[in-house]
């Protein structure tokens, strides 16, 4: 669940997520236990990440990740930020001042009439108010005034840490507890907790004070903790790169990772209901389309299907032209595809594994062409890596679901050469520190330059109309990743 000391999942940070995307998680977790006062944890985190960043990207060091609302906690703390964490500033008034007005600058939608922080007057007090409260009646009744993600939430959080901003440099303390106690209620909504980072005086009036951990009523010890657990989390994960899903199940039977799954997925049978599925006796599925106001939306009792038989399996490689890799057929001798299985961490249903008679060769050079095979998809890379486009066909195993459609080929021969040569191009062109980022991706998403270089062929995932999701070395992999995030 997103939202406020929510949100940093250990699956996620140690599996999924890119060390940038652990890295973001992680510096907004360690504001939010500054605004709670705990200061020394929330430097600790930010203190590892700036270290992790600066050896692994020398050259880019961790700017700009992290809101620049961190100077006014060291301000307070009478601390200094870690060198290559932020930019660094001299921290007297005129350039505190002005940071302050340059973030204040960025919160969209507040009236652009009013002035914020010094300079404010009790005529903009007053117009900010109403124009709160406007928002808050004309709004109110959609629901989504407190939510965790939306455009009205977010509106509500600007005009709240705006009107906050103004009662504070107008000593009207009386006000800003009020608007602070609102702010509390909804600290979760959209935008809400990063926008407060902003007012350089709630800082102390706030923050370091107590007095908003003491509203919330959160425990010190429960805070500790919480600290710890995302410190030593980010701490592996950038120490030691990201570990692979495959290694979890390493030796693991697929009948045992299937039966995982189908525990996991039938957890939530709620999730059916809302999704609209229906079953029927003949093991199949016609999900959204039962009709009529008798139709009964109900989980069903195993996400398995009866498997697929050998003749059934060889019918599709003739139609294919093509054998299916073994660790493939091996899946559908055990269930001929699944239904809707669970996937984290912000739960919902999707379709992973069609059955075996839906799988297709795709081979389009109108529109496949426009994508490209990358061994480092969502790597973060301090030189471009010109991959190949994807000019050739494939065994297509996905289910469209329009713009949330994730493909999934399996390449061997030329195309894949061409993007281990482009890689292998790539970092005989690097200097040393390029080089060491790339023998660091090339484990964490390949296990060793070895495995690599002795990959014959692989499952690739891409989004539709965006950049590659995953890569994988055989399809057991890409079952891996889907009973892991079938954990959350």
């Amino acid at each position: 669940m997103a939202g406020f000391l929510r949100g940093f999942y250990s699956l996620s940070a140690l599996y999924i997520d890119s060390d940038h995307d652990v890295a973001v998680i992680a510096s907004r977790k360690a504001l939010e236990l500054a605004l709670l006062n705990k200061v020394h944890e929330a430097c600790s985190i930010l203190e590892i990440i700036a270290h992790e960043r600066s050896e692994t990207y020398h050259d880019r060091p961790f700017i700009r990740l992290v809101s620049e609302g961190v100077y006014f906690m060291y301000e307070g703390a009478g601390l200094s930020p870690p060198a290559g964490l932020v930019a660094e500033i001299v921290f007297d008034e005129e350039n505190l001042e002005s940071l302050e007005q340059e973030l204040l600058q960025r919160i969209p939608y507040l009236p652009e009439d009013l002035t914020f922080g010094k300079g404010s007057t009790e005529e903009d007090f007053g117009k900010l108010k109403t124009w709160v409260q406007n928002v808050e009646s004309e709004r109110g009744s959609n629901g989504g005034l407190d939510a965790t993600t939306g455009h009205d939430a977010m509106l509500l959080s600007s005009g709240l840490v705006g009107l906050l901003c103004i009662a504070l440099h107008l000593n009207k303390f009386s006000e800003a507890d009020g608007i602070m106690t609102r702010i509390v209620s909804r600290l979760d909504a959209n935008k809400q907790s990063e926008y407060l980072t902003y007012i350089r005086p709630a800082w102390k009036q706030y923050f370091l004070s107590g007095w908003l951990r003491d509203k919330i009523g959160v425990s010190d010890d429960e805070l500790k903790q919480y600290a710890e657990f995302v410190r030593d989390t980010t701490k592996q994960r950038l120490q030691d790169g990201r570990l692979r899903a495959s290694d979890v199940f390493k030796g693991r039977p697929l009948v045992e990772m299937l039966e995982e799954l189908d525990r996991n997925t039938l957890r939530f049978p709620k999730l059916y209901e809302e999704y609209g599925y229906v079953t029927d006796d003949d093991d199949e599925q016609t999900e959204g389309q039962a009709g009529g106001q008798n139709a009964i939306f109900t989980a069903p009792k195993t996400i398995l299907r009866t498997p697929a038989t050998t003749a059934r399996i060889k019918e599709v490689e003739l139609r294919l032209g093509c054998s299916l890799p073994e660790d493939l057929k091996e899946f559908y001798a055990l269930t001929n595809g699944t239904r809707l299985v669970v996937s984290g961490p912000y739960l919902g249903l999707e379709r992973p594994f069609p059955k075996v008679e839906l799988l297709l060769w795709e081979e389009s050079p109108d529109w496949m062409s426009s994508y490209q095979l990358e061994l480092l998809p969502g790597a973060r890379l301090s030189a471009s890596i010109e991959w190949p486009n994807i000019d050739c066909g494939g065994i297509a195993m996905y289910e469209n679901d329009g713009q949330g459609t994730k493909y999934l080929w399996y390449f061997q021969g030329e195309l894949l050469e061409k993007a281990k040569s482009t890689l292998e191009k790539a970092y005989s062109e690097a200097a040393e520190p390029g080089k060491r980022v790339l023998d660091n991706l090339v484990k964490e998403y390949h296990g060793s330059w070895a495995q690599l270089r002795n990959l014959q062929s692989c499952w690739y995932q891409q989004g539709w109309g965006g950049p590659g999701l995953n890569v994988f070395h055989n399809f057991r992999d890409y079952l891996s990743l889907v009973v892991l995030e079938s954990y959350f």
